[in-house]
């Protein structure tokens, strides 16, 4: 995978181009969920999950839109946002541990185990030089379980 050339300066496009900036563990688009992208506000949970990953140590980095700007909804489902996770990443900490960041994320505002969630997870593929793409919209409690079976197909 290239390399971007700093966190500071990376855009949207490198990201999804697969520049990819030195440290950075997981990035966080605008967007919601699995929904079509409308401008470039984020999803309601976006900084409680960048919040839960950098709380763990990892870093996690706002790239693209405005964090200013986020998607109002009246709804008792957990609303996610879109991520990409570094694929070095990835491979030393393992699907698992991004799937405990979120489930932290999501349970300082919802019940896990009676929630509808909403997410868009994506990774570089060195094989393909695309991001692989994972959407989930179901029950909360199965998040970790659906994210498992999606890095097991990946591998």
């Amino acid at each position: 995978m290239a390399q971007a050339d700093d966190l500071q300066t990376t855009s949207e496009t490198d990201l999804l181009e697969g520049r990819w900036p030195t440290g950075l563990d997981l990035a966080i688009l605008p967007g919601i969920g699995a929904e079509p992208r409308d401008g470039d506000a984020f999803a309601p949970a976006a900084q409680s999950l960048l919040d839960e990953a950098q709380a763990a140590g990892y870093r996690a980095s706002f790239i693209g839109g405005d964090s200013s700007y986020v998607y109002m909804r009246k709804s008792a489902d957990w609303w996610g946002p879109v991520v990409i996770l570094g694929l070095q990443w990835l491979q030393e900490v393992g699907i698992a541990v991004f799937a405990d960041v979120i489930v932290r994320a999501m349970s300082k505002t919802r019940d896990v185990s009676n929630t509808r969630a909403v997410v868009r997870v994506g990774r570089y593929s060195d094989e393909t030089a695309q991001i692989d793409w994972f959407d989930f919209d179901g029950p909360a409690d199965q998040l970790p379980n659906a994210l498992d079976a999606w890095d097991r197909t990946r591998r």
